[in-house]
């Protein structure tokens, strides 16, 4: 809204900031009342962090669980130990900066360090760590993750499923 008013487009920013509230609005119906699965985000691998910010705010929006997340905080190193002892139903794999296939490969590194946990890798950079409106569209392709059956699937080279156990 305010960048809106700044550049004199109010109107176009009140519209689509009323399109990004429906969207979010969708998912939550779509997803309320269902088991929230934990859910631990991996803005990096080598050392390991898990993910701050927004970013535990948009496994919420989509119906998960944020587990071994810091909302509102900087990420922080920890230790794969740490992520296990967390009990995570699932690992979104999020690098900061990276697009899907590289997601992609930074989350086989997750699969091999947390046995037994479903991995998935998403392309962080376009859906998940820069902040702004594409957020929604990360909050919907989360929640497509977690709850497959009542959101539809997101675009092609969104999401990737590395391992499933």
């Amino acid at each position: 809204m305010a960048v809106g008013e700044r550049t004199g487009a109010s109107g176009r920013a009140i519209e689509l900031v009323g399109e990004l509230r429906g969207r979010l609005a969708a998912v939550a119906e779509r997803v309320a009342g269902l088991p929230r699965p934990r859910v631990a985000v991996m803005e990096w691998t080598d050392p390991p962090f898990t993910a701050g910010h927004w970013v535990p705010d948009l496994v919420t929006a989509a119906g998960g669980e944020p587990v071994a997340a810091r909302p509102g905080q900087r990420s922080v190193e920890t230790s794969w130990a740490e992520i296990a002892a967390a009990a995570p139903d699932l690992v979104l794999v999020a690098p900061c900066g990276f697009h899907l296939p590289g997601a992609i490969e930074q989350a086989r590194l997750v699969a091999q360090a947390l046995p037994g946990v479903r991995v998935w890798a998403i392309d962080a950079d376009a859906l998940v760590v820069r902040p702004g409106p594409r957020l929604v569209n990360g909050v919907e392709a989360i929640a497509s993750v977690l709850h497959p059956s009542a959101v539809p699937a997101p675009p092609p080279g969104s999401v990737y499923q590395v391992a499933s156990w």
